[in-house]
């Protein structure tokens, strides 16, 4: 802990604020100092020798001032002390669990001394009422508050000037304030740096001047012994795009705006234009000798202005020419224009004009173009259809995981998000499709809500638990997502439909005859089996005379036979289609049991 810390609460504030400044000023000369006591001077009023020694858990002290020698502390002493702080002396002092102040003896003064130590005022007299007491202590301290209001001079007015140079420097309009006043005879005196503490703008006799120059000096930084406002600053500041848009307009409408000539006094008065702002166009043109050249200009409307014109020209932004400054909308291609003041222009030759325009639309920000008609093209925009690659890696420590790539299909190919450009040139049909880059952020959302990581910044590739990769399959397959992983594809499951067809109708009918009896046509559905493959066999129904056209097995004799009664015609049937079986046993006809003996052998 500093020594200024421990002796902070025996010092009043106001006489902190004041050793501050004789502190800055550099007023405190040592004589002699060491880890026990210190020995100097401070000039004030006049050379005012001060004294600290330790002792103990005291710190004798001595000024020669006449406010020491009426309160026993002053702002020289806390000068000291923080003198002593800078040194790194009176380090005794410093060990000292608590240290008090007492008044040293002065050699010249033999009265008894009296022990010191801050305190609160010497309380009112008891006949005091306590309704005096409250208001002294406001008023006090409202006086430790007070700033001495300045005297401004008659006539008295604030310059504003904008300085090129450091502007193009720093990228931002650069303000310096100026003060001038009428002499007595009329004339303005000569322009000279205006500085003013920021606790006095308010004071100001202009409303403006008071709103731009607190605008401009923005807050104040606190030290934990004083404030900038209690000293004045030179206002030479960077003012913020932001601010500067607020802040120029309502200056220039007070006829203070100025700017000047490079390493020169000279100032010349601004305007602030209110036109639209001016916008960086690109010419490709074709000279006579079949060589091309790349020039840059400001274009607003009809009125266009070379960029070695402007004095000043800020990114984001504002233009000081032709005695007015102007909005500009570089939109984001400022680069293009400090490298084409530098260059004044960017040649090729036309065997290579294919080559220049697809590198010049492939960068990621490029200006309006105006083009001869050798090199115009059409330009497209297009919806990209979206998908996701997906590969497996593994860590040095072993656990696994998925790696996933955005895709992008312009219609022509599956190609990564992360390719740079803002487009696609085709030269052969002379057409540059411009990428949707709502979808692509769009995209990058979903992604990211479906749990995706950003493996790499920018999210070129993202990473992929192996449980999540089931679900984000399926999400995005939904979705409409072209989804692969290991050069395989994902397709959406459809509904299952499975249809047989044979060809061959199961009951073809004998036209001109009725339809079966019931009992008949029970029996011919209790013959499924036959119904799977062979040749056809024709059964005569006993009741209707109908005759059914059924399946046979392939073994089956390909003949007509009909049983001799009807009653033993289904056991026939049974027999006659399995093998190594013989049917003469069923008194069926001849013709039936001669059929099924050969394939029974």
């Amino acid at each position: 802990m500093p020594l200024a810390s421990k002796l902070a609460f025996q010092f009043e504030r106001r006489l902190q604020f004041k050793g501050v400044n004789l502190f800055h000023a550099h007023a405190v000369r040592i004589t002699e100092a060491n880890q026990e006591h210190l020995f100097g001077e401070v000039q004030g009023t006049s050379r005012y020798p001060i004294r600290m020694t330790h002792d103990g858990d005291r710190l004798l002290v001595y000024c020669a001032c006449a406010y020491f020698a009426d309160f026993g502390r002053c702002k020289h002493l806390w000068a000291a002390v923080l003198e002593a702080d800078r040194r790194g002396v009176l380090g005794e002092a410093l060990k000292a669990g608590a240290l008090r102040l007492y008044r040293d003896a002065d050699p010249d003064d033999q009265r008894e001394l009296a022990r010191w130590e801050f305190r609160q005022p010497e309380p009112p007299p008891p006949q005091t009422q306590p309704w005096q007491e409250y208001l002294t202590d406001i008023r006090q301290s409202l006086e430790l508050k007070k700033l001495k209001a300045p005297s401004w001079p008659r006539d008295f007015e604030i310059l504003y000037v904008i300085d090129p140079a450091p502007s193009r420097v720093a990228g931002a309009i650069v303000l310096e304030l100026y003060s001038r006043s009428r002499k007595k005879n009329g004339d303005w005196t000569v322009h000279k740096e205006f500085r003013i503490a920021p606790g006095q703008v308010g004071l100001l006799p202009d409303p403006v001047d008071a709103e731009a120059i607190a605008s401009i000096l923005g807050g104040q930084e606190y030290y934990i012994y004083t404030y900038a406002a209690s000293s004045g600053v030179a206002a030479r500041k960077a003012v913020p795009h932001t601010l500067a848009l607020r802040l120029i307009p309502m200056v220039a409408a007070t006829g203070r705006l100025y700017t000047r000539k490079m390493s020169s006094a000279e100032l010349q008065p601004l305007a602030w234009d209110e036109g639209e702002p001016w916008k960086l166009w690109l010419d490709v043109r074709q000279d006579d000798r079949d060589q091309w050249k790349i020039t840059g200009a400001l274009r607003r409307g009809e009125e266009r202005m070379e960029l070695s014109e402007p004095t000043v020209m800020v990114e984001g932004g504002f233009v000081v020419a032709r005695g007015k400054v102007a909005g500009l909308d570089d939109g984001g291609a400022f680069p293009w224009i400090t490298r084409l003041i530098t260059l004044k222009q960017i040649p090729f030759p036309d065997r290579e004009r294919n080559q220049v325009m697809s590198k010049l639309l492939d960068l990621n920000v490029v200006p309006p173009l105006d083009v001869d008609e050798a090199l115009q093209f059409e330009e497209r925009r297009v919806q990209p259809r979206l998908g996701l690659r997906v590969t497996q890696h593994r860590e040095n420590w072993g656990e696994d995981y998925f790696q996933a790539r955005l895709l992008l299909d312009y219609g022509r190919g599956w190609t990564e998000a992360a390719s740079a450009g803002r487009g696609l040139w085709l030269p052969e049909e002379r057409v540059y499709l411009v990428r949707d880059s709502d979808a692509e952020t769009a995209a990058r959302e979903k992604l990211k809500e479906l749990g995706l990581r950003p493996a790499s910044e920018p999210a070129t590739a993202w990473r992929l638990s192996l449980k999540s990769m089931p679900k984000v399959a399926r999400e995005l397959i939904h979705a409409g997502w072209h989804v692969e992983a290991e050069g395989k594809a994902f397709r959406r499951p459809g509904a299952t439909k499975v249809d047989v067809r044979s060809g061959i109708d199961w009951f073809e009918l004998t036209t001109g005859r009725p339809p079966p009896c019931r009992s008949c046509w029970r029996r011919c559905a209790a013959a499924t089996p036959w119904y799977a493959s062979g040749t056809a066999l024709t059964d005569c129904c006993p009741r209707s005379g109908w005759s059914a056209l059924r399946r046979w097995p392939a073994w089956a004799p390909r003949k007509r036979t009909t049983c001799a009664s009807s009653a033993t015609r289904r056991a026939c049937w049974m027999r006659c289609w399995r093998p190594n079986r013989r049917c003469a046993s069923m008194r069926c006809s001849s013709m039936c049991a001669n059929a099924c003996a050969p394939s029974a052998a």
